[in-house]
């Protein structure tokens, strides 16, 4: 078994780790980590960027996906994954949550030129509170009730940028861009407020079945103001999460793709992409879609997680989801 000092950890270890091996990894992941909203990720000609969407406690699948494509040995493609590591845990995975946020911020942390994390709207609980708070009670279930566990977790989504922009002309965030930042956007980063963040983790596409129905404080964004933002920030596509309706879809004549990988929504599909990284590679390899299947449960994974209602997609900050 690898040991608690090392990054990164491994997802198999993690239920049977002390809690004070669990935070001196932390103490290790917290400094590693970007700690700015907006990440730039340069032209590197032949390098592929493996985009995984939502993955919701599914450590097994993310593990997988990781581990065929970008954890090869001699590899040089990278994974940017788009956020919401915790809730709605699989009810096959116990402690599911707090695996799957150890371990993919352990492989950041460890290897940020290969595993970058952006945050979606689960990791900003702090900022605009939600319901689900699974980590959190994982966390109890194997250190006890006031365990610091979970507040040190919220300390590390904190230091996760909310999007990547991509040199080859591709954006990546969780939901959503900041409107009517025009030339700007790029400033618009630098101020991490509730607005910002409800644009950027929080909004949906216009016309989606949960569009509307958050309980959100602003409108799901629309064709024009997505091809404004575009044309602002010299990009080509817009990659996202967020929204498992739209799992493995283009809308807005292909301008936004959106992506989920866990197997919670297995109904919906389960989608990676890969993007070239090198600028001149986007023409003659472009954007790749790919439907996966849920990686196969570890033997040594027990069962036995409690049931959680699943029908709590649209519901937004706040609400009982």
């Amino acid at each position: 078994m690898r040991g608690a000092r090392a990054l990164p950890l491994d997802p198999l270890s993690i239920p049977s780790l002390a809690e004070a091996d669990v935070l001196e990894a932390l103490d290790r992941i917290l400094p590693a980590l970007p700690g700015r909203s907006l990440v730039d990720v340069p032209d590197r000609p032949g390098v592929r960027v493996w985009v995984l969407g939502d993955t919701h406690g599914d450590w097994p699948t993310a593990e997988a996906q990781l581990r065929e494509h970008v954890l090869r040995e001699g590899g040089r493609d990278r994974a940017i994954l788009l956020g919401d590591y915790v809730d709605r845990t699989p009810d096959t995975l116990p402690q599911g949550s707090l695996v799957n946020a150890l371990y993919l911020l352990s492989l950041n942390a460890a290897w940020p030129e290969r595993v970058q994390l952006l945050r979606g709207n689960h990791e900003t609980q702090r900022q605009i509170p939600g319901v689900l708070r699974e980590a959190h009670a994982e966390a109890q279930e194997l250190f006890g009730v006031g365990t610091p566990v979970g507040e040190r977790l919220e300390d590390a989504f904190g230091r996760l940028p909310l999007a990547a922009s991509l040199e080859s002309g591709y954006y990546l965030a969780h939901a959503g861009f900041p409107r009517g930042a025009g030339q700007s956007w790029r400033q618009r980063f630098e101020r991490e407020d509730e607005d910002l963040l409800f644009q950027v983790v929080w909004n949906d596409v216009d016309g989606s079945p949960v569009a509307g129905k958050r309980g959100l404080p602003i409108p799901p964004f629309t064709g024009p103001e997505l091809e404004a933002f575009l044309k602002a920030a010299g990009a080509r596509q817009f990659l996202r999460g967020h929204d498992p309706y739209l799992a493995g879809q283009y809308r807005f004549e292909g301008r936004v793709l959106t992506l989920h990988t866990s197997r919670v929504f297995d109904w919906a599909g389960l989608w990676v992409a890969s993007v070239p990284l090198g600028s001149r590679d986007v023409e003659r390899h472009p954007l790749e879609l790919r439907r996966v299947e849920p990686a196969p449960l570890p033997a040594s994974v027990g069962q036995g997680k409690k049931a959680i209602s699943r029908d709590r997609t649209s519901a937004g900050p706040g609400q009982a989801r």
